[in-house]
């Protein structure tokens, strides 16, 4: 499956890019993760959230949309 993923904040500094796609064979969680630290080291010390649907996705959930937003630790006022 080909994902497009977006990233925001610092998560776009550690790629250097605000978006990309990748081509995932089986598409959960936890083979986006291995993916993408494979990737970019990185990002494994860098706490982020994945978003899918505007809805955080966590654990062994399939990915069954195309659309990934990578979500940084963010604070409000």
């Amino acid at each position: 499956m080909k994902l497009e993923i977006k990233y925001y904040g610092i998560l776009s500094d550690i790629t250097g890019q605000t978006q990309e796609k990748l081509e995932i064979e089986n598409p959960t969680y936890s083979h986006l993760l291995a993916s993408l630290y494979d990737r970019y080291p990185s990002l494994e010390d860098t706490p982020f959230k994945i978003a899918v649907e505007n809805q955080i996705i966590n654990n062994d959930e399939p990915i069954t949309n195309h659309n990934i937003a990578l979500l940084p630790p963010f604070s409000g006022g």
